[in-house]
C-alpha cells in the first residue's frame, strides 16, 4: 500500500469539494508527493522550531473524510504553514539533513529528497493563499 499526500490551499475550494473531486490536482493547484504526512511534517516542524513534535501533530486535524475510505482531507497547521513560509533558500539543505536524522523510520528519505519537497512546499506555500491542508490517498 502506497500513502500520497498531496498539500493544497483551500482558497478556491471547500474541504468537501477537494474530497470528493475526481483527480483534484488537474482542477486546483497543488504540491503533490508521497510519504510526508502529518507526522513527518510535525517533525519538521519540531526541527524548525515550530513546537514539540506531540503539539504540532496535534495541530493537524480532519476536516473531511473521517471515515474509513480515503481520500482524507487534513488541516495543516497555521503556524506550521507560516514558518514554512519563512525558510530561507540558505535553510533548505540543513533543515532537510535535521529533518531526515529527525524522522522516526528505519530509512529516513535521504535528505536531499527532502531538500527538494521542502523548497517546493516553500514555494507553493508562498505563491498561494492559505488555509493549506494535506490530500491523503492510499493506492493499493
Amino acid at each position: 500500500m502506497r500513502v500520497r499526500t498531496d498539500v493544497y490551499s483551500l482558497a478556491d475550494v471547500t474541504a468537501e469539494e477537494l474530497r470528493w473531486a475526481r483527480q483534484p490536482w488537474q482542477r486546483w493547484p497543488c504540491l503533490r508527493d508521497e510519504d510526508v504526512g502529518p507526522k513527518e511534517l510535525a517533525r519538521l516542524g519540531e526541527v524548525l522550531g515550530v513546537g514539540v513534535f506531540n503539539d504540532v501533530l496535534g495541530g493537524f486535524s480532519f476536516l473531511a473524510g473521517e471515515s474509513q475510505e480515503s481520500p482524507w482531507v487534513v488541516a495543516l497547521p497555521e503556524r506550521l504553514a507560516r514558518r514554512l513560509v519563512e525558510v530561507a533558500d540558505d535553510e533548505i539543505m540543513s533543515a532537510a539533513v535535521d529533518w531526515s536524522e529527525a524522522l522516526d523510520r528505519e530509512i529516513a528519505p535521504p535528505a536531499d529528497h527532502l531538500a527538494t519537497y521542502l523548497r517546493g512546499m516553500v514555494d507553493f506555500l508562498a505563491k498561494h493563499d492559505g488555509p493549506y491542508v494535506l490530500y491523503v490517498t492510499l493506492d493499493t
